[in-house]
């Protein structure tokens, strides 16, 4: 278990510094969550059962805090199934403390939060279906994608057999009961992951947890070590090149850091001790922001999906007064150009319109000396340029 959770890519890639999300958090919140739960589940000695169970409360409460999607959506399958195998126990004595705690963390959440969750998501808007179609981690993953083995190895074929005979095994039938709650969990997570990729993250980190309990009804040892070596194949040879990447694969990783180091150099000028809110494409915004201490129009979370369509207009517009309002509107100071070619596919895109001959973001990036009157260029590197905005021009 612990091997696996270690070299798995996917789990590696959620859980290393530098990430502009919260993933990394929430892998580890749902993983104590997970683990305190089976810990009360397998447990005969009351009081510990009670303080694994308070454990648990306290880490899905504090996750759900930190994103309500996948925390929500994985605590639900898992009291939704509990429920329906003994709903006595999800209530019992020893519980309610644990449930208190519960509604006593979501309710000082929403007290400091004093908003509720988008579910922006979960919409039909047309937009944010664009945006999502840009985006690696919302993409789906084809049951037949090798990318399966690269995370889990070779054991992801046996886990059905394995979850079969753990639950039908007569010497383990107890046990496996116990277990099913987290097997739902990992089915659960294997078709949300064919729906979105980023359910990933939690598909492997489950089945990393689950691994005990489903090799457990192989009794020789021997047996169980071979096979898990000889599984991981996939995970080695993934980062075989990873590690000892290709000259055309060494040349792209070196280009794009070039680039994030220019791209932070530019926004290390941004800073100053008042408000200056900037505009650059939605993707580069939370770096830039980190760096450069200003807010910025767009990001790269659901939630600012206006800012993110106004971006994109912005970039693709031949409007120069609808540009400008769009400025106005936000407030903005200064705007940063990125490469053309793909801030305009990407805007066009999201908008789901055509390109147009002469869009803004073609006048920033490859000719700032005919940028219009109220932006003026101020700065620049092989990366992107920087404007700032002229008020009254």
């Amino acid at each position: 278990m612990l091997i696996l959770y270690a070299i798995s890519p996917i789990l590696v890639h959620g859980t290393e510094l530098g990430r502009p999300d919260h993933q990394s958090l929430l892998i580890l919140l749902v993983a104590i969550a997970i683990c305190a739960e089976w810990s009360w589940q397998t447990l005969q000695v009351a009081s510990m059962a009670g303080a694994w169970w308070l454990t648990s409360a306290v880490a899905w409460a504090v996750a759900i805090w930190v994103s309500a999607y996948e925390p929500l959506m994985l605590f639900l399958m898992l009291t939704a199934t509990a429920l329906l195998m003994n709903r006595r126990a999800v209530f019992a004595r020893d519980r309610r403390a644990g449930w208190i705690l519960f509604a006593a963390i979501i309710a000082i959440a929403l007290a400091i939060e004093r908003r509720v969750p988008s579910v922006a998501i979960l919409q039909s808007n047309s937009h944010l279906k664009n945006w999502a179609s840009t985006i690696g981690e919302l993409a789906h993953v084809s049951t037949m994608n090798p990318v399966w083995l690269n995370w889990c190895g070779y054991l992801l074929f046996a886990a059905p057999v394995l979850i079969w005979m753990s639950i039908r095994a007569p010497r383990n039938v107890a046990q496996g009961l116990r277990a099913l709650p987290f097997y739902v969990l990992l089915i659960g997570t294997y078709f949300l992951t064919i729906w979105q990729a980023r359910w990933g993250y939690f598909f492997v980190l489950i089945f990393a947890l689950a691994l005990p309990a489903l090799l457990a009804p192989i009794k020789s040892s021997a047996a169980v070590w071979i096979a898990f070596v000889l599984s991981m194949f996939p995970i080695l040879r993934d980062w075989d090149e990873r590690l000892w990447p290709n000259e055309a694969l060494l040349a792209d990783r070196m280009e794009r850091r070039i680039e994030s180091a220019q791209i932070r150099d530019l926004a290390l000028s941004l800073r100053s001790p008042e408000v200056h809110p900037f505009l650059a494409p939605w993707w580069l915004s939370p770096s830039i922001a980190y760096w450069s201490g200003q807010p910025g129009v767009a990001g790269s979370s659901h939630e600012s999906l206006n800012g993110i369509e106004e971006t994109a207009r912005f970039f693709l517009s031949e409007n120069l007064q609808e540009a400008r309002a769009i400025l106005e509107k936000r407030h903005v100071a200064w705007v940063l150009a990125y490469d053309f070619d793909r801030v305009a596919q990407n805007s066009a895109a999201i908008l789901n319109e055509p390109l147009p001959r002469e869009p803004l973001s073609r006048v920033l990036d490859r000719t700032p000396s005919h940028a219009p009157p109220f932006l003026v260029f101020s700065a620049q590197t092989p990366a992107c340029k920087l404007y700032g905005v002229a008020v009254g021009r």
